[in-house]
């Protein structure tokens, strides 16, 4: 027997849902709650839920800012797990949002340069075991450097910098916010690498067909792929401040490379929030202290930085921000804010644990086509 509903009945409905929606969205511990309580199996269906619902900029913002607020409360202990489970609903809806956002923004500043590498018939290859031959091997070297290097300036050019959409910099700032109001400033930079490099930037290096950087048909050959993987291993890398250990020694290499590259790329991070406030350093006996010089990272550890089939894990430094002017991905993201320059730059050496959304991100670009 068919229901017959009243006009009144449905009235109701949308008004119990309208509340309920409203209790989720002006509430931040409910937020948080839902998030902590939500089974990982209904975690894409709750994203693209949310996704859909949030289309307001400026609320989607609070509940992400909400969510990220949770993650700080429940990992204090290990500011190294904030942002870094995928199973969980903050770090999948974040993602949602930068692919929404972000993903035009990061294809315009690397795309062509992506997309010429896909059709290049180089190798980069520098793993002993996989290329025995030592002139090739620096001849690669050479290729993989100066193209990974074209793509650095591209990421951190003053362009890319005025071109972060604004949502993202809301994001990062309130990253740096509670970073400060938990005492881990030593996990800004690796939250800030996670976000606009793991997140952004490195899904279209090493899946350009997936991206829109190449027709989607497009077939990338196995030595093209590995191309790819060490590109998106070396800039991240860079983003983490880490230096490759023994777990890759044949890119110990390249370390060089990146000691040289690492204070641009810092300089990059740290300027991506809309307002960072002076960083001051909490330090032993309560004294806090404002670094006026660099530090130089600290090499890995033992424990690797394989950012294709093992974690990362190592330290990194940061730089002090320089503002600049704040651009916008969509027209919802059209006021623009105007920030001055800040003064010198600023050192602190921070340790960061390895991230298997890295490891995921690579290894999906390692299988062979279907």
């Amino acid at each position: 027997m068919r229901q017959s509903w009243a006009r009144s009945d449905i009235l109701g409905i949308f008004e119990t849902f309208d509340k309920i929606l409203s209790c989720f969205l002006n509430n931040s511990l409910i937020c948080q709650a839902f998030a902590e309580v939500l089974p990982s199996e209904h975690c894409d269906a709750s994203v693209d839920a949310l996704t859909d619902i949030l289309s307001d900029m400026d609320t989607r913002i609070d509940v992400l800012n909400a969510l990220i607020s949770g993650e700080f409360k429940k990992f204090s202990s290990m500011p190294s797990s904030i942002l870094r489970e995928q199973s969980r609903l903050s770090t999948r809806l974040i993602q949602a949002h930068i692919g929404q956002v972000g993903v035009r923004y990061a294809r315009r500043q690397i795309g062509p340069l992506i997309a010429a590498l896909v059709n290049r018939t180089c190798s980069f290859e520098i793993d002993p075991s996989k290329e025995k031959s030592e002139e090739k091997r620096v001849a690669n070297r050479r290729l993989l450097l100066e193209t990974t290097e074209s793509i650095i300036l591209k990421i951190t050019s003053p362009q890319s910098l005025n071109d972060v959409p604004l949502s993202i910099r809301r994001i990062a700032d309130h990253i740096v916010q509670c970073a400060l109001v938990f005492h881990h400033e030593r996990s800004i930079l690796p939250l800030l690498g996670n976000l606009l490099i793991l997140r952004l930037f490195n899904p279209i290096i090493v899946l350009p067909p997936q991206y829109g950087v190449v027709p989607k048909a497009t077939r990338i050959g196995p030595a093209v792929r590995r191309n790819l993987v060490l590109v998106s291993k070396l800039i991240q890398n860079l983003a983490n401040g880490v230096y490759f250990g023994k777990k890759e020694e044949y890119l110990g290499e390249v370390n060089s490379f990146l000691r040289q590259h690492m204070p641009r790329m810092q300089h990059f991070l740290h300027s991506v929030p809309t307002s960072i406030p002076p960083m001051l350093i909490r330090v032993e006996g309560g004294e806090l202290v404002q670094p006026s010089v660099l530090v130089t990272p600290v090499p890995s550890t033992d424990t690797g930085t394989d950012t294709g089939t093992d974690k990362d894990a190592g330290t990194t430094e940061t730089a002090g921000p320089v503002s600049r002017e704040a651009s916008t991905e969509t027209e919802t993201e059209a006021r623009a804010q105007s920030r001055s320059p800040s003064p010198s730059p600023l050192g602190i050496a921070i340790p960061t644990d390895g991230d298997d959304s890295a490891r995921d991100v690579h290894a999906q670009a390692e299988q062979p086509p279907s």
